[in-house]
């Protein structure tokens, strides 16, 4: 085709096709730009969210296992206390039995 000669319309209607078909995969790929964006990132208001309810999360774990190192702790603590308490009157009791058979000879 020259520059005198004008289109026909089968020409235009199929360049006005192509130039649609270009614009929907232009929008197909601004789409599935846009859904992949939303799927790696996320807004300020959602990480914060999430962040404070990790910190919730953490601290809850915190909690929970200081509380468990104090009763294991306070068990440690009685189990000292009944052998203490066990042990000081055997020691006794063996000192005084050491000392009544060496009068005794």
């Amino acid at each position: 085709m020259t520059d005198d000669q004008q289109p026909t319309i089968g020409e235009l209607m199929r360049r006005m096709d192509d130039l649609v078909r270009q614009i929907e995969r232009l929008a197909t790929a601004i789409n599935e730009d846009r859904q992949a964006a939303i799927m790696r990132f996320v807004t300020k208001e959602v990480y914060d969210v999430r962040h404070e309810e990790l910190a919730r999360r953490v601290t809850d774990l915190e909690t929970e296992n200081t509380t468990r190192e104090r009763a294991a702790d306070g068990r440690k603590w009685q189990f000292i206390f009944i052998a203490i308490t066990l042990t000081v009157p055997v020691i006794v009791n063996l000192l005084f039995s050491i000392n009544q058979f060496m009068s005794a000879h």
